[in-house]
């Protein structure tokens, strides 16, 4: 929450970019391209925005596999939490303080793309390895989505039993973020920089739709025991295709899983588990559980699980509806961690007549603030016309009172 909010008081995108001290000052520093073997002279940024932000060397280098998360991932909740959360869960392996950002180098969207593809049957590689005894099974195996179990090329397959493959066999695997992380070379002199780490999260459907021969659409619910076997089989195939791939055979990894929401939901999915691999090791370890959520306000969730901060939430939207009992609705999103709330965003959809209003209600929710909200987690509330963002006020967990500012 935070985080959205730096980039939109300080009009800045990079939202990897971070806190350094050991690049204190605006510095050049050269990475050797992996596909050139030619050095490139890069500027490390002076200014930081938070201790828990990475900064990004410039010019910015976009991903292998840039924009393909948008074309896997439907949910743009789901989108920024997958980015975001990797690397907040990357600081605890590669500290930000002398670690820089970059976007995944490594694994390229046409590579990626015959990854998210369904594996091969049993029968289709015995077939393809019959055909060229030169291939071994990892050479015709790439896609890592369950194979589909039917042949829907075969007429005598019904579309009954394509549907009830396609039930059974859904797409689980979404997509795979990866973040690379560059430290100064030791006992460089001329400022060189080179990879110290990889982060991956692998995003897994938890709802998975599906449609035969222009037919009626269905979904069917994949439960959380079976993202975690897949998930964690996965990661194993992954590991090893990394290490594979030139330059990643020496350095640490963080693996996630990461559950996406449905479709249509207001809040994004968590991380379900991650574990680090060291250097040169081609099988993972134990995984750890991650215990991340994000609960909507107000909703059943809400009142059953979080009946607290429910009764909060109500008293605060009690308090707009007597400032503006025109207002059409207080939303607000929690993030819990370990079952404790540690962020609250609200949003505020609300049409303004003047900006005097703007100016007096961003006063009233200032006050509210302090008399209602604990100081023990953040909190972010915009509010929005039908047209633009009018103001956001926040206060950091710690802090007595909130900041804000007004959109001119």
């Amino acid at each position: 929450m935070m985080r959205k909010l730096s980039y939109l008081l300080l009009g800045l995108i990079l939202l990897a970019a971070g806190c350094a001290p050991t690049y204190n000052t605006e510095e050049e520093v050269i990475q050797e391209s992996d596909e050139t073997q030619e050095d490139q002279r890069m500027i490390v940024p002076a200014n930081s925005l938070e201790d828990d932000y990475y900064r990004t060397i410039l010019p910015f280098q976009p991903g292998a596999a840039r924009g393909l998360v948008s074309n896997q991932i439907y949910n743009r909740y789901d989108i920024n939490e997958l980015e975001q959360g990797l690397t907040r869960h990357a600081t605890e392996v590669f500290d930000p303080e002398d670690h820089l950002f970059q976007e995944g180098q490594y694994v390229s969207r046409e590579l990626l793309y015959t990854w998210l593809d369904r594996g091969a049957s049993e029968e289709e590689i015995d077939d393809m390895l019959e055909d060229n005894e030169e291939l071994s099974r990892s050479d015709v195996q790439r896609g890592l989505n369950p194979p589909l179990g039917v042949d829907v090329d075969d007429d005598e397959v019904t579309t009954e039993e394509q549907l009830q493959a396609e039930e059974n066999n859904p797409r689980i695997l979404s997509h795979i973020l990866e973040h690379n992380f560059l430290v100064r070379e030791e006992n460089g002199e001329d400022n060189r920089v080179e990879l110290n780490g990889v982060a991956i999260a692998i995003a897994l459907r938890s709802e998975y739709g599906y449609s035969v021969a222009d037919g009626p659409s269905y979904t069917t619910t994949i439960g959380d025991d079976r993202l975690m076997e897949f998930g964690q089989e996965t990661a194993d195939t992954v590991l090893q295709r990394l290490r594979n791939l030139e330059g990643l055979q020496d350095v640490p990894i963080l693996l996630t899983l990461y559950k996406e929401n449905d479709r249509g939901a207001m809040v994004p999915g968590n991380f379900l588990a991650k574990t680090v691999v060291e250097p040169n090791d081609m099988q993972t370890g134990e995984w750890e559980s991650v215990d991340e959520k994000y609960v909507l306000f107000p909703s059943n969730e809400a009142d059953e699980d979080h009946h607290e901060h429910s009764e909060m939430m109500a008293e605060f939207t009690r308090e707009v509806e007597e400032y503006f009992p025109n207002y059409t609705g207080v939303i607000g999103k929690g993030f819990y961690v370990d079952d404790t709330l540690n962020e609250l965003s609200i949003n505020i959809p609300i049409e303004f007549h003047s900006k005097q209003e703007v100016i007096g209600f961003t006063q009233h929710l200032s006050t509210i603030i302090m008399d209602q909200f604990p100081a023990h987690f953040d909190v972010e509330i915009t509010l929005e016309s039908p047209s633009q963002q009018e103001s956001v006020l926040f206060r950091k967990a710690g802090e007595e009172e909130p900041t804000y500012h007004i959109y001119q």
